[in-house]
């Protein structure tokens, strides 16, 4: 008979780990060991495959050498509050079977991924990065805790580390790791329906494990204890100093006595919601002055003088000591007058350089070079790339950054490109906190893209209330729930 697990010493701990290659078999199906994932304090993780589809999956299972110890029992009761919460809601991680390894319980369930931001190209792991990310990201998490509660759990080890998402769920948080999880003290029809078996978990034995920081001070354990952590958790998603309206709602999550806490998750929410309703208003304040500041632009660049100019008299090397691991390049306009700069010679970047276009002005030139370079526009620039290259000879990566940028390549129309767009939209990079946009065979300036989406706008067969909502919104005057047609 093969050997399906091994005995080893880690941080003075006797663990009792699988070997790779084992046969686990559940009620339901079977599953292959993968690889060990990590290990907490009761339980080792495994990645597995299930045999009937080869479905990736997470097996968890009691780390304790004795078959009959404690921690078989903690993996069962995880199992059981799991299966209770995931009915409630599909932001709780679904448990797909249960099973024995030579004697030990495990438990296996959906494959989870590290939260993953990206902000311009760069990736971001952790919590949410903008404002609007943040406000999203709580409101569901909130949802996911009140399933939990409606349950009759506390989770109690709610921190950054237990938060995950399913892969290509655009964020949406899902909490993992039950073990700690306990009955509300109110709770007391759970008495009725526990399974044969239950383990009470307390502090005092050590059977219940904390995260310092995230761990309210007192010993109940009621929903407060998880609005305490909540409030953690906001406050750990700024990097810098906290706004004061998101203060507010941290001082009264985190507050020492329960008794000032939120009273339940719908005020936590509402206040969280009432922050995203000003910041919107906010945003529409912002983008007004954008889109006026940017009509203006727009006039002085339709008088922008041509000027036919060479590489060397535009073009200049950033030598800057923070620039050291790449070439950048820097374009420049004026900031006393409009020019259009028009340059008949090809430029071909080379791997790992960047080229940054600033300021008030247009760049027409033919402009090419491999994935690993970058084109920066930002500060109201233009640039028509004249180069009729197509992936992968030229497969240069965008950046477009507001206000008012804009990227166009005028020699190549969309219906042409439509093989190749896909794979080029995902190396141009937009700040969609800006009025920024890009085209192919697009017109000369950003008053053009205006003037052909508010006639696309109006010649649609939309309804008259969802075209004046529309009209709103391009225009800048605000944007409010569409209307229902």
């Amino acid at each position: 008979m093969a050997t399906v697990g091994k005995i080893v010493e880690r941080d003075g701990r006797k663990l009792y780990l699988l070997n790779q290659k084992v046969i686990a078999k559940g009620k339901v199906d079977s599953y292959k060991v993968i690889g060990r994932k990590g290990a907490g304090g009761f339980g080792a993780i495994y990645m597995v495959r299930r045999k009937s589809d080869d479905l990736p999956a997470v097996l968890k299972m009691s780390t304790d050498i004795k078959k009959k110890a404690f921690g078989g029992e903690r993996i069962r009761r995880e199992a059981w509050i799991m299966r209770q919460c995931c009915i409630r809601s599909n932001l709780i991680p679904q448990v797909f079977d249960e099973g024995e390894i030579n004697g030990r319980p495990f438990f296996v369930m959906e494959n989870l991924t590290p939260l993953e931001w990206s902000s311009n190209g760069d990736e971001k792991l952790g919590l949410p990065d903008t404002e609007d990310r943040r406000i999203l990201f709580f409101m569901l998490l909130i949802e996911s805790v009140k399933a939990i509660h409606a349950a009759g759990f506390v989770h109690c080890d709610i921190k950054p580390d237990n938060i995950m998402e399913r892969p290509n769920s655009y964020h949406r948080p899902i909490l993992i790791d039950f073990g700690s999880a306990h009955p509300i003290e109110e709770n007391q029809g759970f008495l009725q329906k526990r399974p044969t078996g239950w383990v009470e978990l307390t502090k005092e034995s050590g059977r219940i494990a904390f995260s310092p920081g995230y761990d309210a001070p007192e010993d109940a354990f009621t929903i407060q204890k998880d609005i305490f952590a909540i409030g953690q958790v906001i406050r750990d998603s700024f990097e810098e100093d906290v706004p004061f309206e998101w203060m507010e709602i941290i001082g009264r999550c985190i507050s020492r006595r329960a008794k000032f806490r939120y009273g339940n998750l719908d005020e936590l929410r509402e206040d969280i919601a009432s922050v995203g309703k000003r910041h919107r208003k906010r945003y529409w304040e912002l983008r007004k002055e954008r889109i006026s500041e940017q009509r203006e632009v727009e006039r002085s660049l339709s008088e922008a003088q041509r000027r036919d100019v060479k590489w060397d008299l535009i073009l200049h090397l950033d030598e800057r000591p923070s620039n050291q691991e790449r070439t950048v390049f820097r374009v420049d306009f004026p900031k006393e007058e409009r020019v259009h700069y028009v340059v008949s010679e090809p430029l071909s970047l080379n791997a790992n350089s960047i080229l940054l276009i600033s300021g008030k002005g247009i760049l027409e030139a033919s402009i090419s070079g491999p994935a690993s370079s970058v084109v920066v526009l930002r500060d109201y620039a233009v640039c028509h790339n004249t180069s009729v290259s197509l992936p992968p000879e030229n497969d240069l990566t965008y950046v477009i950054v507001g206000p008012g940028s804009y990227l166009n390549f005028p020699y190549i129309a969309p219906e042409e490109y439509k093989d190749f767009f896909p794979d080029h939209r995902r190396r141009i990079l937009r700040d969609m906190d800006a009025t920024t946009s890009f085209r192919f065979g697009g017109p000369d300036t950003f008053s053009g893209i205006e003037e052909e989406t508010l006639r696309a706008v109006k010649e649609s067969p939309l309804p008259e209330s969802y075209k004046a909502v529309l009209l709103d919104f391009f225009s800048g005057k605000g944007f409010s729930v569409l209307p229902k047609p």
